[in-house]
């Protein structure tokens, strides 16, 4: 199976960026050889005058009347030509008239040879005298070690010159704006299903813009999920709503009719078959309390709309004297402390009951028969201090900083009755928080748990 290729937006950018770096690397080369050039004549030009000196060449010519091949110690050879471009020594080269003409104007007429021994040649203005067989002097020289570095180092500035053009163009022209393009597809990939989402560049023909579109549906396909499910929940909060409304009645009817039933006299396991009954029939009275509140809350109700204040000392005395039956029924005592005045606190009513009733019913039915659980209601310098006390199991260490979580449950708990789901401690902790108090678990000592709320109190 052959690699899937680059698509087309790529593809161009890539070629493109390669294109524009071999016409900066050739234009660095060219510009390299011109400065090459440039130095080493200026170099040659500096040396050959002053190694053999133009004073010196003149004297020389003119006494001899010619000068024939001058080595020097820098591998230079000079000839003498007169005005016309004549020079009296057989063995210099025939230059063309132009180069003269050339030379009398200035500079001086320059000429890269490009084979050996010779690397260059340069006609040099020497006297202004028309007579003189020396006006003009051709100066040759050989390629030598500072010509070679100099090449060297053309060389190495063309190579640096080409890597950092190519590099800045591939940032400039390829590098920056994928990496651009990525960061906003990263972004868009985290907002997927959110608010802020922004897709990226979806008409794009490569392999991001493909990645783009992808994100893109993943996004649409999550809003549509989402909004499945939330229309799902919306109906099942409202069955459960619904439901838990209609069950109050008639579960509130059979607890009236089971006490009822508890005052007849019955055998021994008859009794504990209506202590089990009476039991559930608590346990689904309080669960449906529940359930009511956590589909209000599910959908959107504020509980504190309104500013309503509740009297804890009415509703200890409320919640103590109905659970007062209960407790009896389970062969617990339950008894409640408050104060002589109300205490009265921003908290709405049913919820505040509610968390009060589930805290008592939890100890009544995990405490033991002959046990106790107590109720006291404090005035505090903060404010009140509500404890719910029995001399129960307990919990254990471990699993105090959990209560309250929803769905959790002890393991003890669930030895000693496996109905409940947690619900009750949560609406608890819920509520706490929902009326800024705080609720604390702690192990009584030696047996037993302490549920604590403390919070602000209202004049």
């Amino acid at each position: 199976m052959s690699e899937p290729s680059l698509r087309s937006g790529l593809r161009r950018r890539i070629v493109g960026v390669a294109l524009l770096a071999g016409l900066a690397g050739a234009t660095s080369a060219v510009i390299a050889n011109l400065s090459f050039q440039h130095r080493t004549i200026t170099t040659v030009i500096e040396q050959s005058w002053r190694l053999s000196g133009r004073d010196r060449f003149l004297a020389r010519c003119e006494a001899n009347g010619a000068v024939d091949v001058v080595r020097e110690e820098e591998g230079l050879e000079l000839y003498a030509y007169d005005a016309a471009g004549r020079s009296r020594s057989p063995t210099a080269p025939v230059l063309a008239p132009a180069r003269f003409e050339q030379a009398r104007r200035g500079p001086p007429s320059v000429e890269i040879l490009g084979g050996r021994p010779w690397g260059g040649q340069a006609l040099l203005r020497a006297s202004t005298d028309p007579t003189s067989p020396c006006g003009f002097a051709l100066v040759r020289w050989l390629p030598r070690d500072d010509m070679r570095a100099h090449a060297a180092w053309a060389g190495v500035s063309t190579l640096l010159s080409t890597l950092v053009v190519t590099a800045l163009l591939a940032l400039i022209l390829l590098v920056r704006p994928i990496r651009a393009r990525v960061q906003r597809l990263r972004g868009a990939a985290r907002a997927v299903g959110g608010a802020d989402y922004a897709p990226g560049e979806l008409e794009a023909d490569d392999e991001l813009g493909d990645v783009t579109r992808a994100v893109d549906d993943a996004h649409r396909r999550v809003l549509a999920d989402r909004a499945t499910i939330e229309a799902q929940r919306e109906r099942l909060e409202r069955f459960v709503a619904d439901v838990a409304h209609d069950l109050r009645t008639p579960i509130t009817s059979l607890q009236l009719a089971l006490e009822v039933l508890a005052d007849v006299e019955l055998d021994d396991d008859a009794r504990a078959t209506l202590r089990r009954a009476t039991n559930d029939a608590v346990y689904l009275a309080s669960l449906t309390t529940n359930l009511r509140l956590a589909t209000r809350l599910g959908d959107g109700w504020d509980p504190l709309d309104g500013d309503p204040t509740v009297d804890l000392t009415e509703l200890v005395a409320r919640v103590e004297g109905r659970e007062r039956v209960f407790a009896r029924r389970q062969g617990l005592e339950l008894v409640a402390s408050v104060p002589d005045d109300a205490v009265r606190v921003r908290a709405e009513p049913t919820w505040t009951e509610q968390m009060l009733t589930n805290l008592v019913q939890n100890a009544i039915t995990y405490g033991e028969h002959g046990g106790h659980v107590a109720i006291v209601l404090r005035r505090t310098a903060a404010g009140f201090s509500l404890v719910i006390e029995d001399d129960g199991p307990g919990v254990a260490p471990d699993e105090l900083p959990r209560l309250g979580d929803r769905a959790f449950r002890s393991d003890d708990a669930r030895a000693r009755d496996p109905k409940g789901s947690g619900l009750g401690l949560a609406i608890v902790r819920e509520g706490a928080e929902r009326f800024g108090w705080t609720v604390g678990f702690e192990r009584r000592d030696p047996r037993g748990l302490v549920v604590t709320l403390r919070g602000a109190t209202r004049a």
